[in-house]
């Protein structure tokens, strides 16, 4: 087996320094996937250095390193592999029925994937993985890709499906009452937005008392005290209900946030100079000229609220922003994407924007023929994980602006 290495457009960050390729493979006709699968399993936990390409990855997600951790290359990934799985007592990796599939993202690279399940006794978890295998010139399959996650620990509350409250009036693990000045939280959570929500609520279902520390008067203040045509520009299905809309308003969010916790208790010119932090609406501004510094995501939300109040708007840019759709289904990409090492993520992920850029090359000609600088073939894990912003994942207002209302 041979790799090919390919990378997006050159940037100068860390993210060139990741080792990662994709495999140039050809997957035999008429193989019982499930049986090779199963083969490479029973071999689990004595996986060593010879079932794996040389250039294989490991990324665990809390399962055996207790963190999020990727290991690179064979000797690397075979010798923690041995260490931790011994010293957790990994035991009953089994295939999970239906999940081997044949990954051909172009011609020469193909591989295939499959979930499965396992336990270790120390400590007592139930964990599940995706194994990516390519065979090599002996005949052999081998390991490409390993991912492994924490799914929960045995015997205590699953943290994804937290029971709602019944009844009584306790929060945050005490009953509110101020008798004991005292009480000893294992946990202390600062901030209530969604992430700290999200903690408590993992918490409790793991029996760990805790305190949300907040420092708005209500859950949900954080986003409601923002301007008013914010919204998040990524899907919440699992979090808000379907009386929500897919893409919700800042409103929604807020009220999403208080409900959640009630369920399971838990100066250089002349004009107004704000921040988009304390910017509300344009309703009092209409007929006039605003400029909107920015191009990701919460400047095409101010930009696109102003020209809905009857402003002339123009956006200032610093730089190129990377153009994402909003029509990949959520549950397809993130547990796939979300565990991947990153320089494979980079790799798959260009390819696919890429496509989609190649395939609809006027979306982003008439931005730029509009003056608004825009990367077809930029980076999202670049933008994501280093530059942490400079992408727009455009709900509406790109059209507006190559068509120069913005």
């Amino acid at each position: 087996m041979h790799s090919t290495t390919e990378a997006p457009k050159k940037s100068n960050n860390i993210l060139e320094l990741l080792p990662g390729s994709l495999p140039k493979a050809k997957i035999p006709p008429n193989v019982d996937f499930e049986a090779a699968v199963s083969q490479v399993l029973e071999l689990f936990p004595r996986l060593q250095k010879h079932h794996f390409t040389p250039d294989a990855l490991w990324r665990d997600t809390y399962a055996l390193t207790g963190t999020i951790r990727t290991f690179y290359f064979d000797s690397s990934v075979a010798s923690t592999w041995a260490s931790l799985s011994d010293s957790h007592g990994l035991l009953d990796a089994t295939l999970v029925p239906g999940s081997v599939k044949v990954i051909k993202p172009e011609a020469g690279v193909e591989w295939i994937d499959c979930s499965f399940t396992f336990k270790t006794l120390t400590p007592a978890t139930e964990c599940s993985g995706i194994l990516s295998l390519v065979p090599s010139d002996d005949g052999q399959w081998r390991i490409w890709v390993l991912r492994t996650f924490l799914e929960q620990l045995s015997g205590h509350g699953n943290v994804d499906k937290l029971d709602p409250a019944n009844g009584g009036d306790e929060k945050n693990g005490n009953s509110g009452t101020t008798e004991n000045h005292h009480y000893h939280f294992g946990a202390v959570v600062i901030g209530g937005g969604q992430s700290g929500l999200s903690v408590g609520g993992r918490l409790k279902a793991l029996g760990v008392s805790y305190v949300i520390l907040e420092k708005n008067v209500q859950v949900g203040d954080a986003w409601k005290l923002r301007y008013e045509s914010a919204r998040p520009h990524l899907p919440f299905e699992r979090t808000f209900g379907p009386e929500y809309d897919e893409y919700l308003s800042k409103d929604e969010l807020a009220k999403g946030h208080k409900q959640w916790a009630e369920k399971y208790r838990i100066d250089a010119f002349k004009g107004i100079l704000m921040h988009s932090v304390d910017y509300k609406d344009a309703k009092s501004w209409t007929g006039k000229s605003g400029i909107v510094v920015g191009a990701a995501n919460t400047a095409h939300d101010v930009a696109d609220d102003m020209w809905q109040a009857g402003m002339q708007v123009t956006m200032v840019q610093r730089s190129r922003t990377l153009m994402y759709n909003s029509n990949i289904p959520t549950e397809t990409s993130d547990r796939g994407m979300f565990s991947l090492p990153i320089s494979i993520a980079r790799i798959l992920s260009s390819k696919v924007f890429h496509a989609m850029a190649r395939a609809q090359p006027e979306r982003y000609e008439a931005l730029e023929r509009a003056g608004f600088k825009v990367d077809p073939f930029g980076d999202i894990q670049d933008a994501v994980n280093v530059r942490l912003g400079g992408h727009y994942i455009d709900v509406g207002t790109s059209a507006k602006i190559g068509k120069n209302l913005v």
